[in-house]
């Protein structure tokens, strides 16, 4: 996604970005980092992802652990795939 379409995305939903958006953490690309889960049995299972440019945390049990971990700048390394 680019920035411009991240930004109308997150301006269109307006108040209830907040509920697919950590609101209330630091911008990156100038938007929101999207709250994200895997969706698995393990209980460390809810990061932050940037849209625009893919950073992301580690896996952490409760949201507002990945929001800290997030304003902290504490991101999951990013992997380099040759193939």
């Amino acid at each position: 996604m680019t920035k411009e379409e991240a930004k109308n995305h997150q301006q269109r939903l307006g108040n209830a970005a907040g509920w697919y958006y950590a609101t209330e953490a630091e911008k990156c690309c100038g938007v929101y980092p999207k709250l994200m889960r895997k969706w698995t049995n393990d209980p460390q299972d809810v990061y932050l992802e940037c849209e625009v440019c893919g950073k992301r945390t580690g896996l952490f049990t409760m949201p507002w652990l990945a929001v800290r971990a997030w304003n902290e700048h504490h991101y999951r390394d990013q992997q380099l795939s040759l193939f």
